[in-house]
């Protein structure tokens, strides 16, 4: 179509993690999501400004200067433009998966974590900080229901994050 002079116009896109078509789209916590265009088929893709709302797994994208052509949804990774060349390595395990009442959480280094568990709509369900010296951590999860969950590790001396779905069943 034609845009008249002087048009003006507002775009969201909404990405939800789980069980959508955006499942590709996040696949950890170092994942960001960027808005792209372009004007013909032929020109490259351009990042575009935009403002974000939600969480990492389900949210909304927005920009104040749509223009005519085409856009798209990307992924890029925030460790790689992160200002450190090496990416600390923290493992953990996470058992049992699935679980009914309770995960414990196996530490390969004893740091202080900020664990948060989250439903499918990215919504914090519960958070619980853990002192360095426990090991394993054990989280009650009896008063969640049956489902998928994500769990992130967030290591608080380091700041790097771990992300790992669970499944409840009752």
């Amino acid at each position: 179509g034609v845009f008249p002079p002087g048009f003006h116009a507002t775009v969201s896109f909404e990405y939800k993690k789980f069980g959508y078509l955006d499942d590709d789209l996040i696949n950890s916590v170092s994942d960001s999501i960027a808005i792209l265009y372009k004007e013909k088929l032929s020109d490259k893709w351009q990042a575009v400004s935009f403002t974000q709302t939600g969480s990492v797994f389900a949210g909304k994208l927005t920009t104040d200067t749509l223009r005519k052509g085409y856009y798209v949804l990307a992924r890029y990774d925030k460790s790689l433009t992160s200002k450190s060349a090496e990416k600390p390595q923290h493992f953990y395990n996470i058992m049992p998966n699935p679980a009914e009442d309770y995960v414990e959480i196996k530490k390969q280094q004893n740091h202080a974590l900020i664990i948060t568990v989250f439903n499918t709509e990215g919504k914090m369900i519960l958070k619980k900080e853990s002192d360095a010296n426990i090991n394993p951590v054990r989280l009650d999860i009896s008063a969640l229901h049956q489902g998928v969950y994500l769990i992130r590790i967030h290591d608080m001396l380091t700041g790097s994050e771990f992300l790992k779905k669970i499944i409840i069943s009752k």
